[in-house]
């Protein structure tokens, strides 16, 4: 069995799995769409049979789920009705997520291509409201949770990455308050990211190890820490996970008294497998 949630970009959530957990629930076979899809680039040659695939792209994801809204004593129409229009946005993004029995919980994130349309009685249950919403996924992915290694502490730790999705894995790097850390790359290069001990860096920071995020220093919100970016990001470099690929990164705490760890996840086309 598969559980459906959705939580809005203000973090309202909606257990939409049967009457049973809401009164906001899908209809049956309320979803249509939202599998990610990519396409390839190819050349041919004369001298060799068919053609080789240059580079994949994933396009973005598309589909809709129909849900109904039922009214009890404790819920009244209007105000499941004002609750779910104000749930999505078509530019913010909320999080849908199918927790499966072979896959664990996905979630992609979405926002309405057009904000929906006034629900519509639904002919056959006149007490019942049924309203579809139109959504898009722009990175066209369903993501697993954020996976960690063990912490490194006293000992260094090896931590191998497998990548059993659809694109590149980019781990993240974190180091508690008044910490040094140092990520070993698959190639044996260095990378260390000190945290200073002093306030407001209680919860660590995160180095994201990615090129397209320019190598950005974080805080536990993922707001960029500006001076200790400019302060890390020259010493950087990254080395990734490609699909269906394993790595190893070796951490270590070089100084302090804070834990030190790797951090990740995978984004898969379709949580329905």
């Amino acid at each position: 069995m598969y559980r459906y949630i959705y939580t809005s970009p203000s973090g309202a959530q909606f257990d939409l799995t049967s009457r049973h957990t809401s009164p906001i629930y899908l209809k049956r076979g309320g979803i249509k769409g939202l599998v990610g899809r990519t396409r390839e680039s190819t050349v041919t040659s004369l001298l060799s049979p068919g053609q080789k695939v240059t580079s994949i792209q994933i396009e973005p994801m598309v589909g809709s789920i129909t849900v109904w809204i039922r009214p009890d004593s404790e819920h009244p129409i209007e105000g499941l009705r004002q609750r779910w229009a104000q749930a999505f946005s078509t530019v913010a993004t909320g999080t849908l997520t199918v927790i499966g029995p072979t896959l664990g919980a996905l979630s992609a994130r979405v926002r309405c291509v057009e904000l929906p349309e006034p629900p519509e009685q639904n002919p056959g249950r006149r007490h019942i409201d049924e309203q579809t919403v139109q959504l898009v996924a722009d990175d066209g992915l369903w993501w697993t949770s954020r996976l960690q290694s063990p912490p490194a502490t006293s000992s260094a730790v090896d931590v191998e990455i497998t990548n059993p999705g659809a694109t590149t894995i980019h781990p993240r790097l974190w180091a508690g308050q008044g910490t040094t850390a140092r990520v070993h790359l698959p190639s044996g290069r260095a990378v260390d990211l000190a945290v200073p001990d002093g306030e407001g860096y209680e919860h660590g920071r995160w180095l994201l190890m990615d090129t397209a995020e320019s190598y950005a220093v974080v805080d536990s919100a993922d707001a960029l820490d500006e001076a200790l970016w400019r302060s890390t990001r020259d010493g950087v470099v990254a080395e990734s996970i490609p699909r269906g690929q394993s790595r190893t990164y070796r951490i270590e705490r070089v100084s302090g008294a804070g834990e030190v760890r790797l951090e990740w996840q995978a984004g898969l086309l379709t949580p329905w497998i």
